[in-house]
């Protein structure tokens, strides 16, 4: 599996890493020794009493066989540091039926550091299981854009990541899942200091039989702290699009604000939505809501925009552009979004 990285001169160049873990551990000893500690932290946490010891097991207990720390990527930013352009990390170039393939990123931030990083999973993947630790440090912003854009031909993709948030920092992730035959992704997020935030968004677009499965996990467990989650899915032919997601309050994580929204839009009587939004709370004084929804396009606004002379067809897409945008507009790349736009299909 080949990675080409774009972006990694200009974020050396303002004094952040790009690099693999031997050069890493090499240049900073000292940073290096976090990776794989939010994985094993997870594997062995355990909550008594609720359903919340059930929901990490998916994504920290089997892993697919994802590689030791030594063959992954890192992106390092010291603190103040601002990596500047956006760092893109590609990964793909492998030929169907060569068997299952793995890769390992990481993504570090020091306090006051800032990062915008693009991992992308090109077509031609047989069978891809990935894993990301993320730390974003105290009063530091961090965005990343996990963008699939392959085709059938990448038959089973399962994802992991796993972040933790200092106090004061920003962490936005979005997820655009458009293509292989089966995809699984898993995202834990832990804001684990006081005053930190998170926007966890995705888009997932299903067609023919394709299998999407979107399971988040956001721990509040520390006072006021705030986090965001919009996924917005669209399921065509015979697809089955599935979100699992969960809020998590811990005791004494007061003044919280979590909000979970999902809403899927379903245009065939073979394809299928299913949700399972789930809230927790163990802390006083706190604003929480979820929900989630499962409908049609609207054939009223169809009729009404093929009485002015626009086609069947395109009126579907404008519905189901305006239905995922809220998504898109969230990125800060519009060259991004319009790439992602333009690959999708369902979009413009």
């Amino acid at each position: 599996m080949s990675r080409i990285v774009k972006g990694a001169l200009a974020a050396e160049r303002a004094g952040a890493f790009v690099g693999s873990v031997a050069s890493f551990a090499e240049r900073y000893p000292d940073a290096a020794v976090v990776m794989g500690s939010l994985v094993e932290a997870e594997r062995k946490k355990t909550v008594s009493g609720d359903k919340f010891k059930s929901i990490p097991t998916f994504a920290f207990d089997k892993l697919y066989g994802c590689p030791d720390r030594e063959r992954g990527l890192v992106v390092y930013v010291p603190a103040g540091i601002d990596a500047g352009k956006k760092i893109t990390i590609h990964v793909g170039g492998v030929t169907p039926g060569e068997g299952r393939h793995n890769c390992r990123n990481y993504i570090i931030l020091e306090e006051g550091a800032s990062a915008f990083v693009e991992i992308r999973y090109a077509g031609g993947l047989c069978a891809c299981g990935r894993l990301a630790e993320i730390w974003v440090g105290r009063g530091a912003s961090l965005e990343t854009v996990t963008f699939f854009d392959g085709d059938d031909s990448s038959a089973d993709i399962v994802g992991t990541t796993v972040a933790e948030c200092a106090e004061e920092s920003r962490f936005r992730s979005t997820l655009i899942a458009s293509g292989t035959r089966s995809f699984v992704d898993n995202t834990k997020v832990i804001l684990s200091g006081a005053g930190a935030s998170a926007h966890v968004n995705g888009i997932a677009l299903g067609r023919g039989e394709r299998r999407v499965a979107c399971n988040t996990v956001v721990e509040h467990s520390r006072p006021d702290t705030s986090s965001r989650q919009l996924f917005r899915m669209v399921a065509d032919d015979s697809s089955h699009l599935a979100f699992n997601g969960c809020i998590y309050v811990a005791h004494g994580a007061d003044r919280t604000e979590a909000y979970q929204q999902n809403n899927n839009v379903v245009l065939t009587d073979t394809a299928r939505a299913t949700a399972m939004p789930q809230l927790e709370i163990y802390a006083d004084d706190v604003k929480c809501s979820h929900g989630s929804t499962v409908g049609k396009l609207s054939e009223d606004a169809i009729f009404y925009m093929r009485q002015r002379g626009i086609p069947e067809s395109e009126a579907r897409r404008l519905q189901i552009e305006g239905f995922v945008g809220e998504v898109l507009a969230g990125i800060g790349d519009m060259r991004l979004i319009d790439e992602i736009s333009e690959k999708t299909g369902l979009l413009r």
